[in-house]
């Protein structure tokens, strides 16, 4: 957001948060960084994450394998083997499966390391730091990355470790862009990128409600439309599905993020609400299955660039809040900002 600046150790706990990695916010202590910048940050997460990595073991899979070899295993492949006359040395060319390092994740991790080291945007020592890590990765390729890359990679319990590596790796590529000069890049400021951050900031908003409170249950949830078909296809009806639904036997509070350049909208000298996100809100209150001993809540939280907006009212049975979050602070005081908008104290 223009003119809007969110602390970088702010925008690397809001990533923890956003991709469900809440015990990694701590393994860099942003602080002692002398240079402050996403490079820095993301290289030096990189580096403790991947010294872990390394300690623990890297990831395997079997790989499909075609080799001249003596000792048989596998298919032998007999007429590969007599065209290439593999036969007279006493060898056959065989295919088989075999325990292997030099799999995607790992090579990607390599990949993402190397264009770091190269892209002269990093302090010298976290720059040594990356160089000794790159040494470990010797057997492993280097790969082209894009998006597609990145769905390949299949995360599950006996490698969950290496789900928030792949992802600081993801967003480094991402944003680590070449420039014209020859060998050189830059690292573009994603979090001025409404469309990226509102992704972010949904996101991280309710995983800190899952993680930090234990009075409601958390999660999205999908509205059917209040409404009487009397004649076409209900399918042509848009899908409705919270951003994050709270919900206990008393309340049931749905929130809507909106990460936007201004809360307030000005027309003729008068600041106002955006009316499409109030009538937004209130619609998927007036959809939801009634429940007559529940109290009805619907939140909209902004984050705050220059006004500070707490607003509650009435509409019907629902009440209605207004909300902004100030970024641009303390971590601490960000937390305690989350929890006093839904009536937690901590």
């Amino acid at each position: 957001m223009e003119n809007y600046q969110i602390p970088i150790e702010n925008i690397y706990y809001m990533l923890c948060y956003s991709w469900g990695y809440l015990k990694e916010k701590n393994l860099v202590d942003i602080k002692n960084i002398k240079k402050k910048t996403l490079p820095n940050i993301f290289a030096k997460v990189l580096s403790n994450s991947l010294n872990f990595l390394i300690k623990k073991g890297f990831d395997r899979e079997y790989i499909i394998k075609n080799e001249e070899i003596s000792n048989l295993r596998g298919n032998i492949c007999i007429n590969e083997s007599l065209k290439n006359f593999t036969h007279l040395k006493g060898k056959m060319i065989c295919e088989f499966d075999e325990l292997d390092y030099n799999i995607l994740q790992n090579q990607i991790i390599k990949t993402t390391l190397k264009k770091l080291i190269l892209s002269k945007l990093l302090e010298n020592e976290i720059k040594n730091e990356l160089i000794k890590i790159y040494q470990h990765f010797n057997e492993i390729d280097v790969v082209e990355i894009n998006e597609e890359v990145f769905k390949k990679i299949k995360i599950h319990k006996n490698n969950y470790y290496y789900g928030f590596i792949i992802n600081v790796c993801k967003l480094i590529n991402k944003n680590l862009i070449p420039t014209e000069e020859k060998g050189a890049s830059k690292f573009k400021d994603f979090f001025r990128d409404e469309k990226e951050m509102a992704y972010v900031f949904e996101n991280f908003v309710r995983n800190f409600y899952k993680h930090e409170q234990n009075k409601y249950k958390v999660a999205r949830e999908d509205i059917k439309w209040n409404i009487k078909i009397i004649e076409g296809n209900q399918n042509l009806l848009p899908k409705m599905q919270t951003d994050i639904s709270l919900i206990n036997k008393e309340k049931k509070i749905v929130i809507d993020t909106k990460y936007y350049k201004q809360a307030l909208k000005e027309n003729f000298n008068s600041k106002k609400f955006n009316s499409n996100n109030l009538y937004q809100i209130f619609s998927y209150l007036s959809n939801l299955e009634r429940n007559e001993n529940k109290q009805m809540i619907g939140i909209l939280i902004y984050p705050q660039v220059k006004d500070s907006i707490d607003f509650s009212g009435q509409i019907n049975d629902f009440e209605i809040k207004v909300k902004t979050l100030n970024l641009n602070q303390n971590w601490g005081n960000i937390e305690k900002r989350l929890l006093e908008i839904i009536e937690i104290s901590n």
